[in-house]
C-alpha cells in the first residue's frame, strides 16, 4: 500500500509542477521575459527543461526521503554488490561444502549399506554357530552319557579287579599259612619224637583283662598280680606245687608291656602265649600280647550274609557251609578278633547247628540266603559263638 500511495503522490506533484512550469514558460513567452541573455523562446524552453529536471529532482529526493530500499539502490549498490559477491563465494563454498559432505554421505550411506550386510551375515553366522553349539550340545550330552557309562563299567571292572586281587592276596595268605602249619606240623613231629610236648609253640597258656593308663606302681602290682595266676595255673596243669615258679620272661618284655599298659586308655585283654614248644619238665618260655578290649559284635549283629545256589543233598551243601564258616573266620579276624594261635580259627559251632543248617539249605531248595549272627556278645578275645539263619531268596529280592 506504501507503493502506491507514493506513486499516487509522485504523480500528482510530477502533473502539479509540469503544470506549473507550463504555465511559467507559457508567460515568460508572453511577456517575451528574457534570462541569462537568451531569447524569450530560448529561455521559455529553457524553464521547461528546469520544472522537467525539478520534477526528476523532487521525485527521486521524495524517494529517497521515504524509502531505504531506493536509498540502498542510490547510495549502497556497491556495497550491495560487495555483499553479493561474499555471499556468492559463501555459497559456492557452501555448495563444495555440501557436496564433499554428499559425498561423505554417500560414502557413509554405502559403508552403512555394507555394514548391514555385514551385520545380516554376521546373524547368518550367529544362526549357524547356535544351531551348531545346539548340536554340539547335544553330541556333548550324548558322549557324557556314554563317559559315564564307561566309567560305571571301568568302576565295574575295578572293584571286580580289586575283589579278584583280594581273593587272590587272601589265597596266598591262605596259602602261606597252610607252609606255616606244615612247617610248624614237621618241627612238632621232630620235638615229639625227641621228647614230651607239654605246650605246643603259640599256644595260649593264659589270658585276662587288665585296667590301662594307670600309674605306673598300680600298673606294675596287677601285672605281677595276673603274672603269679598265670604262674599258678600254668603249674596246675604240669601238677607242681602252687608256689614252683615254672613260666620265664624276659625283664625287658615285662617291663615294655607295663609301659603300654600305662599309654594305653581303657581295658586292654593280656594273653600269654608259648614261645616254642615246651617238652616235659622244662621252664614255660613264654611272651606277652596285648590289645585293646573292645567289644567287636553284640548280641544279635550279623557277622556276614551270602547268597548261595547249590545242589540240594548233595556235597556241595557241605562244601558251600564250609566254605561260608571260613568266610565268617576271616570276616571276624577282619574284624578285630584274635585267632587262636595253633588252629587260626577264632570260634566253633556245634555240629548239630551245621547239619540243621545243611538239612534246611536242601529244604529249600539250595537257593538260598545263610547269614551269621553273633548269639552273645563277642570281644577282641573271641570265641564268636554264633547262630546260622538259613533263609529263602524271594522273587526280585537283590
Amino acid at each position: 500500500m506504501l507503493g502506491i500511495v507514493m506513486i499516487i503522490v509522485l504523480a500528482i506533484m510530477g502533473g502539479i509542477i509540469a503544470y506549473l512550469g507550463d504555465k511559467l514558460g507559457s508567460k515568460i513567452g508572453k511577456k517575451r521575459l528574457s534570462l541569462f541573455g537568451l531569447r524569450p523562446h530560448n529561455t521559455s524552453v529553457l524553464m521547461t527543461i528546469i520544472s522537467g529536471v525539478m520534477v526528476a529532482t523532487i521525485t527521486m529526493g521524495v524517494l529517497t526521503a521515504s524509502s531505504k530500499e531506493v536509498r540502498t539502490a542510490l547510495f549502497g549498490m556497491k556495497k550491495l554488490q560487495a555483499e553479493l559477491r561474499s555471499l556468492t563465494a559463501s555459497r559456492d563454498r557452501a555448495q563444495q561444502e555440501l557436496s564433499a559432505q554428499s559425498a561423505t554421505i554417500q560414502q557413509l550411506d554405502s559403508q552403512i549399506a555394507k555394514a548391514k550386510e555385514d551385520l545380516e551375515r554376521a546373524r547368518q553366522e550367529k544362526s549357524a554357530a547356535e544351531a551348531q553349539m545346539a548340536k554340539a550340545q547335544q553330541n556333548l550330552a550324548s558322549m557324557q552319557a556314554q563317559y559315564e557309562e564307561a566309567s560305571r563299567r571301568l568302576k565295574d571292572a575295578q572293584e571286580q579287579a580289586a575283589q579278584a586281587e583280594a581273593a587272590r592276596d587272601q589265597l596266598q595268605k591262605d596259602v602261606k599259612g597252610l607252609e606255616e602249619q606244615s612247617r610248624k606240623l614237621r618241627e612238632n613231629i621232630v620235638t615229639i619224637r625227641e621228647g614230651n610236648v607239654v605246650f605246643r609253640s603259640g599256644e595260649i597258656l593264659f589270658s585276662g583283662t587288665l585296667r590301662a593308663g594307670q600309674n605306673a606302681d598300680t600298673t606294675k602290682q596287677e601285672l605281677e598280680q595276673f603274672l603269679n595266676a598265670a604262674n599258678y595255673s600254668i603249674g596246675a596243669r604240669l601238677n607242681v606245687k602252687p608256689d614252683t615258679p615254672v613260666i620265664w620272661l624276659s625283664k625287658e618284655a615285662v617291663e615294655s608291656t607295663q609301659r603300654a599298659l600305662m599309654a594305653q586308655k581303657g581295658n586292654m585283654y593280656v594273653r600269654l602265649c608259648a614261645a616254642g614248644n615246651i617238652l616235659s619238665g622244662e621252664m614255660v618260655v613264654s611272651r606277652l600280647e596285648m590289645v585293646p578290649d573292645t567289644t567287636v559284635y553284640h548280641q544279635g549283629d550279623p557277622i556276614l550274609r551270602q547268597r548261595i545256589t547249590v545242589k540240594p543233598r548233595s556235597e556241595e551243601v557241605d562244601l558251600a557251609l564250609m566254605a561260608f564258616l571260613k568266610d565268617v573266620n576271616r570276616m571276624a579276624q577282619g574284624d578285630g578278633v584274635i585267632p587262636d594261635p595253633l588252629t587260626g580259627k577264632v570260634g566253633a559251632i556245634n555240629s548239630a547247628d551245621l547239619v540243621n543248617a545243611s538239612e534246611r539249605i536242601s529244604e529249600l531248595g539250595g537257593h538260598v540266603t545263610i547269614t551269621a549272627r553273633a548269639s552273645r556278645d563277642v570281644t577282641v578275645a573271641g570265641p564268636v559263638v554264633m547262630d546260622i539263619l538259613v533263609q529263602p531268596i524271594e522273587e526280585g529280592q537283590p
